[in-house]
């Protein structure tokens, strides 16, 4: 993603987002956009946002499998994901968001890719999931 800093000048020419390195592209942002969370793609390849999630649990096959649906149920209701089963993993995706929950003998892995829009929302979307992650395969 390439940008340009408007109003902002070096060796006689506009600086884009290429010229700067994260920290100092912050800077250059108005303030309204950090307020707003519009600042969170910096750092992040192609504006996406990969969240990931490995929850252990101790639950038996079918009860593993009950709660990773009880998991994709609440992202379904809550980010109107379509969800579906290949074997032991969850698959999950809506325009902007794509990802898997994986059943494993001892854990549960969540891999969630969030698009452009979405990646402003990627840290309060992992919080949530990974507190119904915990709930659901380890109890209350």
């Amino acid at each position: 993603m390439n940008f340009l800093l408007s109003n902002v000048y070096q060796d006689g020419r506009p600086l884009c987002a290429t010229d700067v390195d994260a920290s100092q592209l912050l800077a250059f942002m108005p303030l309204s956009w950090h307020h707003a969370g519009l600042f969170g793609f910096i750092g992040r390849t192609a504006g996406m946002a990969d969240i990931s999630i490995t929850q252990q649990h101790s639950l038996s096959p079918d009860a593993a499998r009950s709660a990773a649906q009880k998991v994709a149920d609440k992202l379904a209701n809550e980010y109107g994901l379509q969800c579906k089963w290949e074997g032991n993993v969850l698959r999950f995706d809506r325009s902007g968001v794509e990802g898997s929950l994986a059943l494993h003998e001892r854990q549960a892995a969540l891999r969630i890719k969030l698009g452009f829009l979405m990646s402003a929302f990627a840290s309060t979307i992992e919080q949530k999931v990974a507190e119904s992650m915990r709930k659901v395969f380890t109890g209350p």
